[in-house]
Order: structure tokens, then sequence, then C-alpha cells
């Protein structure tokens, strides 16, 4: 697509100057900046996790659950009751299934999030499904995170935020 079929399919589809968020290939920034204001935009990476290439961490604290739409959680809970680490899918599809991971900010750097997105890995990759991983560039602990558990950079990356079409 043109820059010139990006600007008319954005001012087709949108409203001028409300918000709305977007998750879209990188390359087309220049499309998006050429139509749009654009805020609390990020630049994410996609990793990939294979059967060969996981290092699965087993932390007997992790309890799995399923939402009621058939996403998958794992979770270690804190003292109090609330979840110290969470873990799941965002979506599920017949290939692929995106993981997320949440962990509290008293109790990071202990491996709480390592082990949930373990266990969350673990069950995809038994339905034979490929997790997938995508995180900002820069969040060094997220991507380490990834890379220990054996999830390899796609080399994709995913531009998101927030924008609003110009009046």
């Amino acid at each position: 697509m043109t820059c010139v079929a990006v600007q008319d399919a954005l001012k087709a589809a949108l409203t001028p100057r409300r918000q709305y968020l977007f998750s879209t290939p990188v390359t087309l920034r220049p499309d998006l900046d050429a139509a749009c204001d654009l805020h609390g935009e990020q630049v994410n990476h996609v990793f990939a996790l294979s059967r060969a290439d996981f290092q699965p961490i087993v932390n007997i604290l992790v309890q799995t659950s399923r939402t009621p739409d058939g996403q998958l959680r794992a979770f270690i809970k804190a003292r109090d009751g609330s979840n110290a680490a969470e873990s799941g899918t965002s979506w599920i599809s017949s290939r692929y299934a995106e993981v997320y991971v949440s962990v509290n900010e008293g109790v990071r750097g202990r491996g709480l999030g390592k082990s949930v997105v373990s266990a969350i890995s673990n069950q995809l990759l038994e339905r034979n499904k490929m997790p997938i991983y995508v995180t900002g560039t820069s969040n060094t602990a997220s991507r380490k995170l990834a890379e220990r558990l054996g999830y390899r950079d796609t080399g994709a990356a995913e531009l998101t935020g927030a924008m609003s079409l110009r009046a």
C-alpha cells in the first residue's frame, strides 16, 4: 500500500481527533505519521519458542487455570492472596498463542515471572501450539526472561500505541 492509500484508508475508517489503540508493522510508521498524531508509541519485538529450545522451570507454587473464554492462566499467589506473578494467553489460534506476563514490582528478580511463563509455554507446546512472546525493545528484563526459557527473537517488530486522525 502506498502512503496515499494508507492515509485514505485511515480517513475513511477513523473519526478525527478521537483516540484509537493500534498495532502495526514498524514499516507503516511513516504512513501513520503522515495522517495521525501518535501517542505513547513503542516498538515491540516478537519472540517464538520451539519445543527443541524450551528450557522449562518447575515451581510447585505455580497454579494454573482457564478463563471462561478458554485462555490459559498460570499464577503464583502472594501472602495477601493477590497474584505476585501471572502469565497467560492473550489469544490462541490453530498454530500459535501469544503469552503475556505480569509480575508485581516488589517481587521482581526472584524468578516468579519465569516460572509462570514456563508453565504456560509448556501447556502450549503440549497442545502443539507455538508460544509467541511480544515485548518492548527497552524492556530488558522481559527480553531476558524470554531468552532464558529458550524463546528466540524472530526479527519481526511491531509498533503499538494510541493514535488520533488529524482534522
